[in-house]
Order: C-alpha cells, then sequence, then structure tokens
C-alpha cells in the first residue's frame, strides 16, 4: 500500500491512511500520508474504510486482501453499504477465486446479480472507468441481493456432517469456522 500511496502524494492528492494501533506502533505507516486513522483491531479498521471510502479496489494480495474483500461484498449484498467493489485480476492472479465465484453461483450460494456486481478486470483504466459508472441496486433490498437460492443451495451437506455438528453444539464444544 506504501507504493500506491506514494504515488498519489507524487501526483499531488491527498491521501488517508487507516492502520491498527499494532501496526502503527510498529512505524510501519507511511509518514506521507496526510491523515491517519489508528483502529483498535482489524475490524474496526475494516469499519472505518467501509464508512470513509466511495468505492473499493482490491488488488494482488494474500489473506487481509481476501478478508478486506469477502467483508465489502457481504456488506454490500445485506445492504450495509452500497459501493462499487473492483477486483484488478493482474496476470490472472485472482483467476482460481473468480472459478469459485463461478461455482458458488452455480451451487446456489450466491445469485448471479452477486457475482455482478463484483466489477473484475485486469485492466487499469477500464477498472476505474467501470467503478466511476456503477451503479449498484438498492441497498434496501437486501433480501433479492440474497436471493432464493441462498436459502436452499443446490449443493447437499452431507448428513454425517450436519449430524456431527449439531451434536457438537448439543454437548457445548465450540465450533470454530
Amino acid at each position: 500500500m506504501k507504493i500506491i500511496s506514494d504515488e498519489a502524494k507524487d501526483n499531488n492528492s491527498k491521501v488517508t491512511g487507516i492502520t491498527m494501533e499494532s501496526l502503527h506502533n510498529l512505524e510501519l505507516t507511511n509518514p506521507r500520508i496526510d491523515d491517519l486513522v489508528v483502529t483498535h483491531s482489524l475490524l474496526e479498521r475494516k469499519d472505518e474504510f467501509m464508512k470513509r471510502s466511495d468505492a473499493f479496489l482490491v488488488l494482488p494480495g494474500g489473506v487481509g486482501s481476501l478478508d478486506e474483500l469477502a467483508e465489502i461484498l457481504a456488506s454490500n449484498q445485506l445492504g450495509i453499504i452500497n459501493k462499487p467493489v473492483g477486483l484488478l485480476n493482474t496476470d490472472g492472479y485472482y483467476d482460481y477465486l473468480i472459478a469459485w465465484f463461478e461455482k458458488a453461483v452455480d451451487e446456489g450460494f450466491i445469485t448471479q446479480a452477486n457475482l455482478d456486481e463484483l466489477i473484475i478486470t485486469d485492466n487499469c483504466e477500464e477498472m476505474v472507468e467501470r467503478i466511476l459508472e456503477e451503479k449498484s441496486e438498492s441497498s434496501k433490498d437486501w433480501k433479492g441481493r440474497l436471493g432464493f437460492n441462498f436459502l436452499f443451495p443446490k449443493i447437499k451437506i452431507p448428513t454425517q456432517i450436519i449430524s456431527t455438528l449439531l451434536a457438537l453444539k448439543k454437548f457445548g464444544q465450540d465450533i470454530e469456522p
């Protein structure tokens, strides 16, 4: 992210950074940032950037990028926010993730409308154009965005798995996701 914020500063843009206290204490924050918001937790950080951002662009990255993408997509789906989301698929970096999204649509776990809200391209100029012109569905229609298939996915979960989860819950054991 430092490279991006440095490029923005080099082009006379104002940069706001949102970081966690633990990273800020390690002096991992770009000193060129104009406004810095320091949060106590990852959840607070994501909440801040969802409040402060007009749109989201996910670049090739690791677990943090995937976490942020999932949080933003779920928040859009539920109508908590209503903002464009772009996935820059540089050199096919996200091909397998895109295939997973398509499989989730095929199996009825997400709707095609949800997937269509994710702007996917490998071209930076096209991404900017599409984000600027994006108009998402009304955030009040979260039930429609979930879709009927959300309640009845096509994939069958084996009865044994369901029974095991219910038994663990019954005996008070924590079930980790």
